[in-house]
């Protein structure tokens, strides 16, 4: 099993990854600020606004084959909400967002990263952000 922890030389091996997110209107502002401007502070801030909300989650999903889940709650295995559109796009056509179905496809993530380091795949992730 791949191991999900940044290289201490990593810009974002600092991050927390147990914060709070931050609110939407907030990084909306963020994000319109920065097109506007192309401020790269700003784009260090957006990607670490990501960070422990998204990144960690889909890095975790990748290097490790877990479907992300929502933890908490009376059903704390259900897929978490925000990763469903997302894995909905990799499911053989016909096939319904079951948790079976879903782990199936969450194994086979890590083969379009192969031979990648975990540092390299976050990269990638952050760039799919920006």
């Amino acid at each position: 099993m791949r191991s999900i922890t940044l290289p201490a030389s990593h810009y974002a091996a600092q991050w927390k990854t147990d914060a709070v997110p931050r609110p939407h209107a907030e990084i909306n502002q963020l994000g319109k600020y920065y097109s506007e401007t192309h401020d790269r502070a700003t784009l260090l801030e957006l990607c670490e606004a990501f960070h422990p909300t998204y990144l960690m989650k889909y890095l975790v999903m990748i290097c490790r084959g877990h479907v992300p889940v929502v933890g908490v709650g009376r059903n704390p295995l259900l897929i978490n909400p925000d990763t469903k559109p997302f894995l909905q796009y990799f499911l053989p056509q016909g096939q319904a967002l079951t948790r079976r179905n879903v782990t199936k496809v969450v194994k086979h993530f890590h083969l379009a990263f192969k031979g990648m380091d975990t540092e390299e795949v976050y990269d990638v992730l952050m760039e799919q952000r920006q």
